[in-house]
């Protein structure tokens, strides 16, 4: 009952309201109620794969439709936690609901999965103009070691350009997509720049993991403590392999165009955005809802780029609202 009272508040732009009192607090706490998840380091198409393991049992149903969760630059799939925690809670007396499949991927060098195994040639300007599409079939592969052939896909920044990449690539593989707080544009010269700089300071040591990024405009000073969001960010980016993040930027740094991924979407898709985004927000994320068929925009006011940290239950009721509608298209 709560979860339909819930996505009705959506449709009509009030679950703010009905959230705010929850807090970040009570979210951050999930972290600590959520170490029963586990991830495994496995290797598909020369890449390694983490596979964080949420909701699953060793009966699990595979004919049900498993949610995947990608992360976002420059984190790991624990960034989902919070979210996961809300998800689980929401739909905790739902006896279909509650047996949800649900696994966050990892890129190759996020957290502790390590880099691919052979080394990629980059092209010209040093980017790996082929690593995404390795992530993407690596990934797929690894849903179908999994025992599935499909998903609802759900990705965050560069996680949203992963899972546009498989729609791109193996459309047969998505039920659905979530695209968080990200866009299918390719990097523009100075923001390729920027980051092949990144990666060859962290690949000769004069640049630390946790020296790379300033997250003071990532988590707005309006939301409730953003300070300890800021906090977390910092202590996940110290935990991150140096030369992992240096491997993501070279491969977001030659990714290609992803528009063309939309114009094949004919599943459910939501897509998410902080007004104060630096990078995706509504004015750029919306244009792309208006591309889709069968799309729902959700707009969140005073949030910034990593929605799902910031607002995990109201992204966790989106994403409940988006797993009963692709349900029941399949």
């Amino acid at each position: 009952m709560c979860f339909f009272y819930c996505a009705s508040l959506i449709r009509k732009n009030k679950l703010k309201e009905a959230c705010d009192t929850l807090g970040i607090i009570r979210s951050m706490s999930a972290l600590r109620e959520i170490q029963s998840a586990q991830t495994s380091d496995a290797i598909f198409d020369d890449m390694h794969v983490g596979i964080r393991s949420y909701q699953v049992n060793h009966d699990t149903d595979t004919n049900m439709i498993p949610l995947v969760l990608v992360h976002a630059f420059p984190f790991d799939a624990r960034m989902w936690d919070c979210c996961v925690q809300e998800i689980r809670e929401q739909n905790s007396k739902d006896e279909y609901l509650s047996q949800i499949p649900i696994y966050a991927f990892e890129m190759p060098g996020a957290g502790k999965t390590t880099l691919p195994i052979v080394s990629m040639s980059t092209d010209d300007r040093g980017t790996y103009p082929n690593g995404l599409d390795h992530i993407a079939s690596a990934f797929v592969h690894a849903l179908y070691s999994l025992g599935y052939t499909k998903a609802l896909w759900v990705g965050i920044s560069m996680g949203g350009y992963v899972i546009l990449d498989i729609q791109r690539l193996f459309p047969d593989a998505v039920n659905g997509m979530g695209l968080f707080d990200s866009n299918a544009d390719r990097d523009q010269t100075d923001q390729c720049q920027h980051r092949l700089e990144i990666a060859t300071q962290l690949e000769s040591h004069t640049l630390q993991a946790g020296q790379c990024f300033d997250y003071s405009d990532s988590f707005p000073s309006q939301s409730n403590d953003s300070q300890l969001l800021v906090q977390q960010a910092e202590q996940w980016l110290t935990e991150q392999s140096p030369q992992g993040i240096a491997w993501r930027e070279r491969m977001a740094a030659g990714r290609p165009d992803l528009y063309a991924a939309f114009d094949s979407l004919t599943v459910p898709v939501l897509l998410v955005s902080g007004d104060e985004d630096p990078s995706s927000n509504p004015t750029t994320m919306r244009p792309l809802a208006a591309r889709i068929r069968s799309s729902i925009f959700l707009h969140l006011p005073h949030t910034g780029h990593f929605t799902v940290m910031e607002r995990p239950l109201e992204c966790a009721i989106a994403l409940n609202n988006l797993y009963q509608r692709v349900s029941k298209e399949n």
